[in-house]
């Protein structure tokens, strides 16, 4: 599943939960929560690597909501250049801690005032390299990554202030299964449009 590593048969996968079954579900390759990220949980601020399906977590738009599926992928394996992942020093993104996004990872973005569209959109990480002092970069000790799933779709609170998309997985063949989207997921392109308008 994931594909930033050069040697895939040293990538190990768990899942535990009531997702669907992989094969059956459409999953970004380079998204998830790097392990030693913190998420607000019914027991205050967690590393997603503890967490376990039936928590809750903090949520945007939804208070406390539950989880309902968790995949985990580790590697020992080398990084490529296309799959380094966003380096988010302290404050940026109102983060208490550094953070380091995968490349796809969404994160929620307030739009300028002047932009006649909603009022937050998501961006994928990769798009905020260079941007307020976040770049691309090889972690020092990365240990993995955890994709959390809920009932639909949500947007979940990370150290201490960031915001981070977690996308329901939807049938390959059935994209309706879930309605429509219910966040504005932007590709690279438009979100570097967005990012031009927000320095302005």
């Amino acid at each position: 599943m994931l594909k930033w590593i050069d040697e895939p048969e040293e990538v190990t996968t768990t899942s535990q939960g009531l997702g669907p079954a992989p094969e059956e579900s459409l999953i970004t390759a380079l998204t998830g929560f790097v392990h030693g990220t913190m998420v607000f949980t019914q027991d205050g601020w967690t590393p997603v690597e503890r967490v376990c399906v039936g928590e809750t977590l903090l949520t945007f738009d939804n208070g406390m909501q539950t989880v309902v599926d968790i995949q985990r992928e580790r590697s020992g394996g080398h990084w490529t250049a296309s799959s380094r992942p966003v380096f988010v020093p302290q404050g940026v993104l109102e983060n208490d801690e550094e953070l380091w996004l995968m490349p796809d990872q969404g994160v929620l973005w307030e739009t300028p005032e002047d932009i006649a569209a909603d009022p937050f959109v998501v961006l994928p990480a990769q798009s905020l390299a260079r941007f307020r002092g976040m770049s691309r970069r090889l972690p020092d000790d990365f240990h993995g990554v955890t994709i959390l799933t809920f009932k639909k779709d949500e947007i979940v609170q990370v150290q201490g202030g960031a915001w981070l998309h977690c996308p329901h997985p939807r049938p390959v063949f059935d994209f309706d299964a879930h309605g429509p989207d219910p966040y504005r997921c932007l590709s690279v392109a438009d979100a570097r449009a967005v990012l031009e308008r927000s320095v302005h």
